[in-house]
């Protein structure tokens, strides 16, 4: 979600011994995509945060919306949230991934 009062950033935790990459894209409320998919690279043994997701994809303000995460790098060990932030006080709500 993104409005002028919340941003939502994601984060990437590479529990492996590898440099992982993970496809990270938007999708609004009706099911599509939103703005454009972006690449995120993790160091081993790093968390890696995007900030503003849905200003970084040009995807703009969105009520209501989800993200999905690829692992691109074979092997890779990733845990991943969101977080969805009050501008305001940056203040922040964790978002826990779930994998369908």
């Amino acid at each position: 979600m993104r409005t002028k009062d919340y941003r939502t950033n994601v984060a990437v935790v590479n529990l492996g011994t590898e440099t992982a990459t993970v496809l990270v894209q938007l999708y609004g409320s009706s099911g599509s995509r939103l703005g454009s998919p972006r690449t995120v690279t993790a160091s081993p043994g790093r968390l890696t945060q995007e900030t503003d997701s849905f200003t970084a994809s040009g995807a703009g303000d969105q009520p209501i919306a989800y993200a999905t995460l690829d692992v691109e790098t074979a092997g890779a060990l990733i845990w991943a949230y969101a977080t969805v932030t009050d501008n305001g006080t940056n203040d922040s709500t964790i978002v826990p991934l779930i994998v369908p």
